[in-house]
């Protein structure tokens, strides 16, 4: 999974690690650059707490893609998966 962090200010190309994020099962955070102001302000990066869980299961069509779709009972939790993969030959 890959985790893309995107400085807003004003450069790069956020589509691009969207993309990259959500084809790995992995996200994007946002951070803006701080303010000026009077007092002294840091931002803090985004931080993340799971409850981790790990599903297998093991295909038996090779070189095929395989879409994934995983839920929780629980409908105030987030999955976070990838949307799929291929097999090997």
């Amino acid at each position: 999974m890959i985790y893309s962090v995107y400085y807003s200010n004003g450069g790069g190309n956020l589509d691009v690690l969207n993309d990259l994020s959500k084809v790995t099962g992995g996200r994007v955070f946002t951070v803006s650059p701080p303010r000026r102001s009077s007092r002294s302000t840091r931002t803090s990066p985004p931080t993340c707490a799971s409850n981790t869980r790990l599903a297998t299961h093991r295909p038996t069509a090779p070189n095929r893609y395989h879409k994934i779709d995983l839920r929780t009972a629980d409908n105030t939790l987030i999955v976070q998966a990838r949307e799929g993969y291929f097999t090997p030959k």
